[in-house]
C-alpha cells in the first residue's frame, strides 16, 4: 500500500514544477503535524528540555515542531524529484577533495554532509 501511495505521488508530482511541488510539500508536512499528536508531544518535550540552550521560547515549541514537519514534507516531495534533480547538478554543489570521494566510492565509508538530505546528490558523481 505504501509503495502504491508513493508511486501515485510521484506520478502526480511529475507534471508540476519543483518549486510549486516544494510549496505543496511544505503545506502537506505542516498539516500532517496535526495528525501525529504523539510525535508532536515528544518533539515539544525535547525542545522544552533544551529550550534555554537552543535560545527558544518554550511557548514557541509547537511552532518550531510544526515547521520541522513542514520541512519533512518538503524533503519528501524533493525525494520524488531525485531523478530530475540528479540530471543537472546545481553549480553550488562542489567537492573539495575529489580524490577522497573516489576512494570512498571504491572502498566504501561514511559520508558526513552539511544537510541531512544532501547525500542524495552523491549519486551524480
Amino acid at each position: 500500500m505504501n509503495y502504491l501511495l508513493v508511486k501515485i505521488f510521484r506520478i502526480a508530482f511529475s507534471i508540476i514544477p519543483l518549486s510549486f511541488a516544494r510549496k505543496i510539500g511544505y503545506y502537506l508536512g505542516y498539516l500532517s503535524s496535526y495528525m501525529f499528536k504523539r510525535e508532536i508531544k515528544i518533539a515539544q518535550t525535547q525542545i522544552n528540555t533544551f529550550a534555554k540552550r537552543l535560545n527558544i521560547n518554550p511557548e514557541d515549541s509547537i511552532h518550531v515542531t510544526r515547521k520541522v514537519f513542514a520541512n519533512i514534507g518538503i524533503s519528501f516531495v524533493e525525494s520524488l524529484f531525485t531523478k530530475k534533480i540528479l540530471k543537472v547538478v546545481p553549480p553550488q554543489v562542489t567537492i573539495d577533495n575529489p580524490a577522497a570521494l573516489d576512494k570512498l566510492i571504491k572502498g566504501g565509508g561514511i559520508v558526513i554532509s552539511a544537510h541531512y538530505g544532501s547525500f542524495e546528490l552523491l549519486a551524480s558523481f
